[in-house]
């Protein structure tokens, strides 16, 4: 999402050399706003940029997971790839911009020309505020979704994957159009920069309210499912899946919204009041804003044990974990002649050997009759 209009101008100031040395050594510069910026060491921008290596790494891992493995590739995770989807880009897009932009306010490399400092402001309020809408709205579709499979179970199943496409198209057409004009007005009308904060936090707050409402749903209905399993002393395995699997994407929302909490915090403080925060503030909350990205990955290992065991024939046995492919077939004699038994190796009677799968239906049954006789 957006950032605090006075840490944007001291990026884009120091962008455009809007700086003044402090002291005579050149240890520190100072902005416009009195943020002072210290160069001693390049700290934040190889947290920053560790921390978006890590998000393309985990995410791209969690996609080629799910992509190679069809037994995974349920409707129920559908929009868990779109939000990996949505991480990915965050480490790919805004991530190393703003490493960019911390580097030249910090002194590490020179200033860009106005025209490029201007692209690049836009660019980055774009895709900030884009991608972070996106993460946000599919994390209120995934709770709407695990209603509906908890609380209307025959209608879920019904559900098209067209009709998944289409909510997951929507996701980002929405944030695409709020970003564009949230955007709009942070560049071309500062003076209304209050109100484009307010778009996002907005959508950030009712997306947290229909979670709110969507699990409170589902945790209410699994309490009236064990109460019944209970009372006839079975528990059906489909209910118990679904139960762990809403369980999981509740911690993965809780998760990011904790990420997102002193970041709206931060800029509802900000907008209202006259506080001030220091270099060091804004950033680590820019850092655990960006940790929303990497921590889904973490949950699905430690929560799915099927894409835990997926994960680990990726990443280590370097091949495809397919659980719809058959066992092994056992391989047996063709030809029984001379009192041959299916034992008898086939160097020793120079048969041919051929699965049991190819071979017909009468074949099997004459083969099964002829051990039977010579066992008895």
């Amino acid at each position: 999402m957006d950032i605090p209009r006075n840490y944007s101008q001291t990026l884009y100031n120091s962008a455009s050399n809007s700086l003044t040395h402090n002291n005579s050594t050149g240890d520190s510069f100072t902005l416009n706003n009195s943020t002072s910026i210290s160069l001693a060491s390049p700290f934040w921008c190889v947290a920053f940029a560790c921390q978006g290596i890590l998000i393309l790494f985990s995410n791209i891992v969690t996609i080629v997971t799910f992509w190679l493995n069809k037994h995974l590739r349920k409707r129920s995770v559908f929009l868990l790839i779109n939000l990996s989807v949505a991480d990915f880009l965050v480490g790919l897009l805004p991530v190393p911009l703003y490493v960019y932009f911390v580097g030249v306010g910090s002194g590490f490399w020179p200033p860009p020309s106005p025209a490029l400092q201007n692209i690049l402001t836009h660019i980055f309020t774009y895709v900030d505020i884009f991608l972070g809408l996106t993460s946000i709205v599919t994390l209120a579709c995934i709770s709407l979704e695990r209603m509906r499979a908890t609380v209307w179970p025959l209608r879920h199943r019904m559900t098209t994957n067209r009709m998944y496409s289409g909510v997951i198209c929507l996701t980002w057409v929405f944030a695409a159009l709020i970003a564009s004009l949230a955007t709009y007005i942070k560049t071309s009308h500062v003076e209304y920069d209050i109100y484009a904060a307010w778009m996002s936090v907005s959508i950030l707050l009712v997306s947290l309210c229909i979670i709110l409402v969507s699990y409170s749903f589902v945790f209410a209905s699994f309490r009236r499912s064990g109460k019944r399993n209970r009372s006839v002393g079975h528990v059906n395995k489909t209910i118990y899946r679904d139960n762990r699997l809403a369980i999981t994407l509740f911690l993965v929302t809780i998760a990011s919204l904790l990420a997102w909490v002193p970041f709206v915090v931060l800029n509802g403080i900000y907008y209202y009041t006259d506080i001030k925060f220091t270099y060091t503030v804004q950033n680590v909350v820019k850092l655990l804003h960006y940790m929303n990205s990497l921590i889904n990955t973490v949950i699905y290992a430690s929560r799915m044990a099927e894409f835990k065991r997926a994960l680990f024939h990726f990443m280590f046995k370097c091949s495809r974990l397919n659980e719809d492919s058959p066992p092994p077939t056992t391989k047996i004699p063709l030809s029984t002649r001379n009192g041959d038994t299916p034992g008898d190796t086939d160097s020793e009677r120079g048969s041919p050997v051929l699965s049991m799968r190819t071979r017909s239906k009468a074949e099997r049954l004459r083969l099964l009759l002829h051990t039977r006789k010579c066992d008895h």
